[in-house]
């Protein structure tokens, strides 16, 4: 029904007649039209795939290119990644091989420090005492170092003391030393006698008590140690000199004890029954242990009293040579002492041969350099001991081969003799002579000990034969195989050394120059002369001959056989004596008259004429041969005299001839000392001096 009515309202409408052919044309042009846009894509297509290939290509190519920088850029950071790396791992190596180098150097600093500790407190002049122990060797003794002072040496009649410890006498200590911490033990005497050096009878204990002290020994079984002990480590050890050994004992303490006017037996082994290891009780300021009691202690002093022994000095009392000295000194007393023989003043005296079991000793060692061997005198000297020096001052440069000098004041003096000495025509004419600057002269003349360094230092060669007193016939003649070590007679390290030539002397003081930066030279004539002198007008300088000679000079006296001797009196020693052993004249040297001729600088000439004034050496004329002066152990008093002067080829060695040296002084060593050492010269003249600003 709805159809029907559907229909009656749709009506188809007809076109108008062509309007189908306009269509099928406009229809049939548009299939044609969309027949030819296919053909043209169609065609088109294998060029838009080309287009688009080379696009992605040459994006590939772009991409690539990119992707290869980037990865040779990353190729590269990783190279220079691994490079760092290398450099990092060989520079952890390079600071791990420094680590361990430092290690080993710092251990090898601490062995040295160890090892030389004694020698670096001689350079460094450090004030290494109390517990600042060290030792040369494994079986050397543990030593200390005590530093140079002055205290006042004997005891005072309160003390309860015997004579022989006064007059209580002031002492200068002039240089460090190093001294013994513990007496000698057992131990440290069996390794002597292993190297076959020591005699393995003496020395006390058994192998099992080694930590005890060497006893049963004598004073010449104790010297015997301490040659053993400076050959094994090439370095100066000897007994302790009395001054020595009291200056340590007190440690500066004036009293009775190191420990005051009072000690106990828990503070020193004494009024006991046996000896105790060494150590066993407390040490003394310096760091010295049982130098009140244990066992008495060898010193090298000869005894003498001491109003009979020469001016107290650091070096030991030698008045008497060896062969003559009847008795050795011992010090400190030992367990068996009472309790005032343990003073530090005390003193007893015994034979050499001696051997108790309550006797033995400790040693001393004077300084010299770091490394090296005996040939090593010291370290080079960086000045004097003292920064500057006046008139009169005594003092020694830092080296253990210098010997102690003096300062001597410029001036003028009149040289030569008169006719009524007794003159040779060589002694004059009499002529002023002017000193125009102080200089320093040796107290002593040069000991063979102090001659040894140079001998060792510099190889010198020295000869195998010396001029001598023949001991048969009395004759003065060459003798084969004497030297300056064996002189034909005997002698120690304290006595002059002999057999040395003008060439010798010059050769020693040369080297002390080299050693010290300063400058060291044999006297001139006329200062020789100056020095000898000090001041006086009289032929010889402590006034005349005769009886007070044997106080002053070693000459041909009774205890001789030569027919020029001196009959008024003895001095005791027929041959040389140990420097220092009489008096000194007013200037403070000792031995200007006798014991040994000495060499000067100047050439030979017979008569003064045309000799310089100004105190300097005179170096024209005979120069074949040099003057001698002061005469020797085997002169008459003629030849004694301030005045007396001999001549002598270079050449020549004798017994009966050493040398002495002087050394110039700096300016900045000199300073203002008015009036000292100021006095009346026989012609009025008072000795000038020297002052700087």
């Amino acid at each position: 029904m709805m159809l029907i009515g559907y229909g009656a309202r749709y009506r188809r409408r007809r076109r108008p007649k062509g309007a189908f052919e306009a269509h099928d044309s406009a229809e049939a042009d548009m299939h044609e039209n969309d027949k030819g846009g296919r053909v043209s894509v169609a065609r088109a297509a294998p060029w838009i795939a080309v287009a688009a290939a080379l696009l992605a290509i040459a994006l590939a190519v772009v991409i690539g290119g990119e992707a290869r920088t980037v990865a040779g850029a990353a190729s590269k950071r990783a190279t220079e990644a691994e490079a760092a790396a290398a450099e990092a791992a060989e520079a952890r190596r390079e600071a791990e091989a420094a680590r361990e180098r430092a290690g080993a150097a710092e251990a090898e600093a601490r062995a040295a420090i160890e090892r030389f500790g004694a020698a670096i407190c001689e350079i460094a002049r450090a004030a290494c005492t109390g517990d600042h122990a060290w030792r040369d060797c494994s079986q050397c003794p543990l030593m200390v170092t005590v530093q140079a002072g002055e205290f006042r040496m004997g005891g005072p009649l309160l003390e309860g003391g015997g004579q022989n410890e006064r007059p209580i006498r002031p002492v200068t200590i002039a240089r460090p030393f190093a001294i013994g911490k513990y007496e000698v033990t057992h131990g440290e005497w069996r390794a002597c006698a292993a190297a076959g050096a020591c005699d393995p009878a003496r020395g006390g204990g058994t192998s099992e008590q080694g930590d005890m002290p060497a006893t049963d020994i004598g004073w010449n079984d104790a010297m015997k140690y301490v040659d053993w002990l400076s050959k094994l480590t090439q370095r100066q050890y000897a007994l302790a000199s009395e001054t020595e050994w009291e200056y340590a004992a007190r440690a500066g303490q004036a009293a009775r004890y190191h420990t005051g006017e009072w000690i106990t037996t828990e503070q020193a082994n004494f009024a006991g029954g046996a000896a105790a290891p060494p150590g066993s009780f407390a040490a003394n300021a310096f760091g010295l242990h049982d130098v009140h009691g244990n066992v008495k202690e060898w010193v090298a002093d000869c005894y003498r009293p001491y109003a009979d022994a020469s001016p107290a000095r650091q070096t030991a009392n030698r008045l008497l040579s060896d062969e003559q000295c009847g008795s050795r000194v011992v010090r400190g007393g030992s367990w068996r002492s009472s309790i005032g023989n343990i003073r530090s003043a005390y003193r007893e005296h015994q034979p050499a041969d001696v051997r108790s079991a309550d006797i033995g000793f400790r040693v001393v060692r004077r300084f010299d350099k770091l490394g090296g061997g005996a040939a090593d005198p010291a370290p080079r000297s960086s000045g004097n001991v003292v920064a500057s020096l006046e008139v009169g001052d005594v003092f020694r440069d830092n080296c253990a081969a210098c010997p102690e000098m003096v300062v001597l004041p410029a001036g003028s003096f009149d040289m030569g003799s008169e006719e009524e000495e007794g003159r040779s025509d060589s002694e004059g004419p009499v002529r002023r002579v002017e000193i125009g600057e102080p200089f320093a002269v040796g107290v002593h003349e040069v000991t063979r000990g102090e001659f040894a360094y140079f001998v060792s230092a510099t190889n010198r060669k020295m000869g195998d034969s010396c001029s001598g007193l023949t001991a048969d016939i009395n004759q003065w003649l060459s003798l084969s195989g004497a030297s300056w070590r064996s002189p034909g007679f005997l002698q120690s390290d304290e006595h002059p050394v002999v057999c040395v030539t003008w060439k010798d002397a010059v050769g020693y003081a040369d080297w002390l120059s080299k050693v010290t930066d300063r400058k060291y030279r044999l006297l001139s004539e006329s200062e020789w002369e100056y020095a000898a002198r000090a001041g006086t007008r009289t032929a010889w300088y402590w006034g005349g001959g005769g009886v007070d000679q044997c106080g002053y000079a070693n000459g041909a006296m009774l205890e001789t056989t030569i027919e020029h001797l001196n009959k008024d009196c003895s001095d005791r020693h027929a041959r040389t004596a140990p420097v220092g052993a009489f008096g000194a004249n007013d200037w403070g040297l000792y031995d200007m008259a006798g014991n040994v001729r000495e060499w000067t600088q100047d050439c030979w000439n017979h008569t003064y004429e045309g000799a310089p004034s100004d105190g300097g050496a005179w170096e024209a004329g005979d120069c074949s041969a040099r003057v001698r002066r002061g005469g020797s152990w085997h002169d008459s008093p003629p030849s004694l005299r301030a005045a007396a002067r001999q001549r002598q080829s270079t050449e020549y060695r004798g017994g009966n001839t050493g040398f002495r040296v002087a050394r110039t002084l700096t300016e900045r060593e000199i300073i203002v000392s008015h009036g000292a050492l100021g006095r009346v010269l026989g012609s009025g003249q008072v000795l000038e001096v020297i002052t700087r600003d």
